[in-house]
C-alpha cells in the first residue's frame, strides 16, 4: 500500500496530543509500545510508528485504527493510487451496545415501558428506542461536515475542529443543524420525553445518578467554565441506561416543540455555564431553532431496533 506518509504524519501530530498518542500506541500497537514511548519526543514517536508500519506492511491496520479513534479521518485521502480498506461497520451484536454503521456512534437501548416523567412524576409509557451514549462530539460531527458539505461550527478551522476539542461536545449548532445530522444518519433528535427517560431511568430520580452529588457532572459548581471531554464524569455521572453527560456539559436539542405555541424547541440537560438546578433530569428550557450558542449541543436516537437497521 502506497501511503502519503508526510501527510499522515502531519495529521497524527495535529490531532493526537501526547497522551492521546501514548494511549493509541498502547491500544493498537502494543508489540512496539515501549520502543515508541520510552523517553522519545512526540514527533519521534510518530516517525518510528510510520517506519514500523512501512517495514511490517501495517499501514492498512494503522489507517483503520486512526479512523476508529478520529471518525472524521478519511483514509482514502492518504492512499496513493488505490483505495484504503475500511473498518468493519460494527462489532458482533450486543443487546446492550451497538455501533451505528454510518456515523460510528455508540448507541444504547432504552427499553419499552413506563417511567416517572416531569416534576410531578407522571407515569408515561414509551416504546423502545436506541440513543447515543454521549452528546455528539466535534470529531463525530466532522464526518457529517466532510461528507455532506454542511456548514461547520463557527469555532472550527474550515471543516476540521480544533484538535483539543475533538472529544468535546460539538457546540454552535442550531436545532436545524442537529436535525440535519440526525436525518443524515437515518435517525432523529429525541423527543423531550425520550431524553428524560434515558437520563433518569424509570424511578423518577432527580439526577442520572440519584440525588445531587458534587463532581458528577460539568455544571457551574465545578468552576471549569467550559466544555469537558464527553465521559469525563463517567461512570459516576452515568444514567441508569448508561448514557453519559445527560446532566451538564451542554444543553441538548430535542425534537419537541415548546408548549407555549411557538416554534421554539425544548432543550434538556443544563450546561457548564448553569448551576445544578438546570441539570436536573426533569428541568427543561426552550430555544429558537435557528440559534447557535457555545453551550448548545445534541445527541440522536434511532428506531426501530438495530437488527432492522443493519445494511
Amino acid at each position: 500500500m502506497n501511503v502519503d506518509t508526510a501527510k499522515l504524519r502531519q495529521f497524527i501530530n495535529e490531532y493526537f496530543g501526547p497522551e492521546d498518542l501514548r494511549t493509541f500506541l498502547f491500544d493498537y500497537f502494543r508489540s512496539v509500545y515501549d520502543d515508541l514511548t520510552e523517553g522519545l519526543t512526540k514527533s519521534r514517536q510518530i516517525a518510528l510508528l510510520l517506519e514500523y508500519c512501512h517495514k511490517h506492511k501495517k499501514f492498512q491496520d494503522l489507517l483503520a485504527a486512526i479512523q476508529r479513534e478520529r471518525p472524521f479521518f478519511q483514509p482514502d485521502d492518504y492512499v496513493q493510487g488505490q483505495k484504503a480498506p475500511t473498518a468493519a461497520p460494527h462489532p458482533p451484536a450486543d443487546p446492550n451496545r451497538w455501533i451505528h454503521p454510518k456515523s460510528g456512534l455508540e448507541m444504547v437501548p432504552v427499553l419499552a415501558g413506563e417511567f416517572l416523567y416531569g416534576n410531578e412524576k407522571e407515569s408515561v409509557y414509551l416504546d423502545e428506542f436506541w440513543i447515543a451514549k454521549t452528546p455528539l462530539t466535534n470529531g463525530a460531527y466532522a464526518r457529517f461536515v466532510v461528507e455532506t458539505g454542511h456548514k461547520p461550527p463557527q469555532h472550527w478551522k474550515g471543516k476540521t475542529p480544533p484538535a483539543k476539542l475533538v472529544d468535546h461536545p460539538v457546540v454552535y449548532v442550531s436545532w436545524e443543524d442537529a436535525e440535519a445530522y440526525a436525518k443524515w444518519i437515518g435517525g432523529a433528535l429525541p423527543t423531550e420525553q425520550q431524553w428524560e427517560k434515558a437520563a433518569r431511568g424509570t424511578d423518577g430520580r432527580s439526577y442520572p445518578w440519584g440525588e445531587w452529588r458534587n463532581n458528577h457532572c460539568n455544571t457551574r459548581e465545578t468552576g471549569i467554565n467550559t466544555t469537558t471531554p464527553v465521559g469525563q464524569f463517567s461512570p459516576r455521572g452515568d444514567s441508569p441506561f448508561g448514557c453519559v453527560d445527560m446532566s451538564g456539559n451542554v444543553w441538548e436539542w430535542t425534537a419537541s416543540l415548546s408548549e407555549h405555541g411557538s416554534s421554539q424547541r425544548v432543550l434538556r440537560g443544563g450546561s457548564w455555564r448553569y448551576n445544578r438546578s438546570a441539570a436536573r433530569a426533569a428541568y427543561l428550557d426552550y430555544g429558537s431553532p435557528a440559534i447557535r450558542d457555545f453551550a448548545l449541543g445534541f445527541r440522536v436516537v434511532v428506531r426501530p431496533s438495530p437488527s432492522h437497521l443493519d445494511p
